[in-house]
C-alpha cells in the first residue's frame, strides 16, 4: 500500500478533526437544541465549550474556544445551506448525515440568526478571548469558498500558514513549467499563467482564501530561502521545515543571471501591468512571508553547521542576496544605504568616530579607503590630499 502523501495526511487530520468536534458538541445539547433548558444560558453552554477545548487538547489539536466555535458555525451552517438546496438528499458531504440531529430545530430566520449570535458571543470571554474573537472575524479564512466548500480551521494561524505552505509546494512541483528550466514551457508565459490558475483553483476548493498574488508571492519566499540555506555549507542539516520538501529545486542549479530570469518569470505577468504592481505590492509587505523564525534559522546555522574555513563567504553571500532583494523590492539608493552601513559597521573596529563620518585611529598614518559610496580616512586624522574629501566642514568638526 503506498504511503498517504503529506497534502492527504493533512486533509485527513482536519476532517478527523472537525468529526471529533461534531460528536463532542452533539453531547452538548446545550449548544445546539433549542428545546434544553439550558440552551439560553451562557454560563452553562461555556461551560459546555471549555469541556470542549479541554477534550480536544487531551487528544493533541492545539486549538482555542473561539477556533472551536468558529468551526461549528460554519460546519452547522454549511449543513443548513445544503440541507435546503436542491442537492440535500444526493450530496456527498462527508458531515451531512452526522449533522442530521440538528433536524429536530428546524430553526426559523429569527431564530438561526440567534443560534449564531448565541454560538460566537459570550459574555463571560477574557480580554484575549475577545481579541481573537475580533482577529477571526476578519479573517477571510472563516468566510465560504465560491465552491460552497466550509473553511478548513483548526490550530493556530501558524499551523494554517503551515500547512498552507506544505500544500503549496506539493502543487507547485506537479508543475515543472513553473520551476524546471528543462521544460519546454518554462519561458512560455501562456502555459506558466495557465499552471498558477491550476494551482489557485485547488487551493480554492480545499478552503483557502488566496489570490493568484498572494501564491505566487508566497512561492518565492519559499524558493528564496530555500537557496539562500542551500548557499550554507551542511544545508541538509538545517532545520527549516520545507528545505528537503524543495529539493527538487536542485535539479536547475541555478547561476545568478537565471535566478533573475526565473524571478521575472515567476512574478512577471506581461498581459497586465497593474497585477503585476499588485504582486509586486504583496511581495514588499511580506503577505504570507517566512516568519521570523524562518530567517532565524539562517543565522543559527551558519553558528552551528558552516565551517570555520567558508563562514565568511556563506555570510558574504546571504549579505548579498539580501541587498538584491533591497535593490528589487525597494530601490537601488536603499540597497546603497544599506550597503554602506554594512561596510561603516564593518570598518569600525577599534576604531572612533571621526568628522563627516570618517574613521580615524589616534595614532597611525594615514590611508584613505574607499566605501561603496564615499572614502573614510582611517588611519589617521584629517587627510587633505584625499580627492574625495571635501573642503566644507564646520569649524566645530575641525576641532575634534
Amino acid at each position: 500500500m503506498a504511503p498517504m502523501r503529506r497534502g492527504s495526511r493533512i486533509k485527513q487530520y482536519v476532517d478527523d478533526a472537525r468529526m471529533r468536534l461534531v460528536e463532542l458538541v452533539q453531547k452538548e445539547e446545550c449548544l445546539w437544541d433549542q428545546r434544553n433548558g439550558e440552551y439560553k444560558m451562557q454560563g452553562r453552554r461555556d461551560d459546555a465549550w471549555r469541556r470542549i477545548v479541554n477534550i480536544m487538547r487531551d487528544e493533541g489539536h492545539n486549538v482555542t474556544m473561539i477556533e472551536l466555535k468558529a468551526t461549528w458555525r460554519g460546519l452547522r451552517d454549511h449543513w443548513k445551506r445544503v440541507r435546503t438546496s436542491k442537492a440535500g438528499s444526493t450530496t456527498t458531504w462527508s458531515f451531512f448525515e452526522v449533522l442530521k440531529f440538528l433536524e429536530i430545530n428546524e430553526p426559523t430566520d429569527n431564530e438561526m440568526t440567534a443560534s449564531y449570535d448565541d454560538s460566537m458571543n459570550s459574555t463571560s470571554l477574557t480580554p484575549q478571548e475577545h481579541e481573537e474573537k475580533c482577529a477571526l472575524a476578519n479573517r477571510a479564512f472563516l468566510s465560504e469558498t465560491s465552491t460552497g466548500t466550509p473553511p478548513v480551521w483548526l490550530g493556530s494561524v501558524k499551523q494554517y500558514m503551515y500547512n498552507l505552505r506544505w500544500r503549496l509546494i506539493e502543487l507547485v512541483q506537479k508543475e515543472e513549467g513553473l520551476w524546471d528550466r528543462r521544460n519546454e514551457e518554462y519561458k512560455m508565459q501562456g502555459p506558466r499563467d495557465n499552471a498558477w490558475r491550476r494551482i489557485l483553483s485547488i487551493m480554492k476548493e480545499e478552503g483557502h482564501n488566496v489570490t493568484l498574488y498572494e501564491l505566487k508571492a508566497t512561492w518565492r519566499g519559499l524558493r528564496d530561502h530555500w537557496k539562500r540555506l542551500r548557499a550554507c555549507n551542511n544545508a541538509s542539516e538545517m532545520t527549516w521545515p520545507f528545505f528537503g520538501a524543495l529539493e527538487f529545486l536542485e535539479l536547475n542549479e541555478l547561476t545568478d543571471n537565471e535566478e533573475t530570469t526565473v524571478h521575472n518569470h515567476s512574478m512577471h505577468n506581461t498581459s497586465s501591468i497593474p497585477q503585476e504592481r499588485e504582486e509586486r505590492g504583496y511581495e514588499s509587505t511580506g503577505f504570507i512571508r517566512e516568519e521570523l523564525g524562518d530567517i532565524d534559522v539562517v543565522g543559527t546555522s551558519m553558528q552551528e553547521n558552516v565551517n570555520t574555513k567558508d563562514k565568511y563567504e556563506c555570510f558574504g553571500k546571504l549579505v548579498a542576496s539580501l541587498l538584491r532583494d533591497y535593490d528589487e523590492k525597494v530601490n537601488e539608493e536603499f540597497a546603497m544605504n544599506k550597503m554602506e552601513e554594512i561596510f561603516s559597521v564593518i570598518t569600525s573596529r577599534d576604531r572612533v568616530y571621526g568628522p563627516q563620518d570618517h574613521y580615524r585611529s589616534r595614532d597611525a598614518p594615514q590611508q584613505c579607503v574607499p566605501s561603496p559610496r564615499r572614502c573614510h580616512v582611517v588611519n589617521g586624522g584629517t587627510n587633505s590630499n584625499c580627492p574625495h574629501e571635501t573642503d566644507d566642514r564646520s569649524d566645530g568638526a575641525q576641532s575634534l
